[in-house]
């Protein structure tokens, strides 16, 4: 089938965008035909921006059996595939991999094992908060694969959407439009029992306790260096402004920090926008 991503039909302008640049639009064709069923027992990190996915991959790859890239690939949003990079991969190795590769899960699939075997460890975690909008794309090409969604309120999440420059969902209207989109996506799941929902706030109050649940769901045991924060900020992503507190010790004190630092405005606006996601995912409005 042709590969299709949110509100990503063929409409009239990318016809013409395909037109005027056929070896760019030829290029790219096999890897949105999509034709591969991934066999692999990936772990996909996604959630709304902000909710705690950089942290929650961070304590993951502290595992000695996870491996992963840094920084968020965007892989399933991907545009253009014959220009990857990745630090983890040099150029020719991935030059070979992109030739070699069927379609877009195929890529993926080769270049999870590049990185597994390179990082000596035997599963690939991945993060892209917005794969959350891909959720049933991954469900179904990726089968054996877990997903673990990060969720948080999402006015504390939009407070450190405006501490972070990169983040570029900045204004309260953007960042609740994607953070509503995201709850949806997760209450759409069609196989829930492949999906964990894990509250920010619980991770940074419980840490041990949320993450010996995850493990478990994932069919690992928790190692007790995935607690300790100088194994999970071994992440370059702690030196990134905006994920500066990896080098910190898990603490739950932005937790709940909207109903002081938010304006009356915004938190209007955004529970206009998200409300009803908010209570669905038990937040309270007030």
């Amino acid at each position: 089938m042709v590969e299709s991503s949110l509100n990503r039909s063929l409409t009239s302008l990318r016809i013409r965008k395909a037109l005027s640049n056929p070896v760019f639009a030829l290029q790219n064709l096999k890897f949105n035909w999509v034709r591969k069923t991934s066999t692999a027992n990936h772990i996909f990190v996604v959630g709304p921006p902000r909710s705690g996915t950089t942290l929650m991959v961070s304590m993951l790859k502290a595992h000695s059996h996870l491996a992963g890239i840094d920084g968020e690939t965007c892989f399933f949003f991907r545009r253009n595939f014959t220009d990857i990079k990745y630090p983890e991969i040099d150029d020719q190795t991935m030059k070979k991999l992109i030739a070699s590769a069927t379609d877009m899960v195929d890529l993926f699939d080769m270049i999870a094992s590049e990185v597994v075997t390179a990082q000596n460890a035997s599963r690939f975690v991945e993060k892209t908060p917005e794969h959350a909008l891909r959720l049933n794309f991954l469900l179904e090409r990726f089968p054996k694969a877990k997903i673990v969604f990060m969720i948080r309120d999402g006015r504390d999440g939009y407070l450190s959407a405006l501490r972070n420059p990169k983040v570029k969902v900045n204004t309260v209207s953007l960042y609740g439009e994607i953070w509503k989109l995201s709850v949806r996506a997760y209450l759409k799941a069609t196989q829930q029992e492949r999906v964990k929902l894990i509250r920010y706030e619980e991770l940074c109050s419980n840490p041990e306790i949320v993450m010996t649940e995850v493990m478990s769901f994932l069919d690992e045991s928790l190692q007790i260096t995935q607690l300790a924060s100088n194994s999970y900020s071994k992440t370059k992503m702690r030196s990134v402004i905006g994920h500066q507190r990896l080098n910190e010790k898990i603490s739950n004190q932005t937790v709940g920090q909207w109903r002081e630092k938010m304006s009356n405005q915004d938190v209007e606006i955004f529970n206009t926008i998200a409300g009803e996601e908010l209570q669905k995912m038990g937040y309270s409005l007030v």
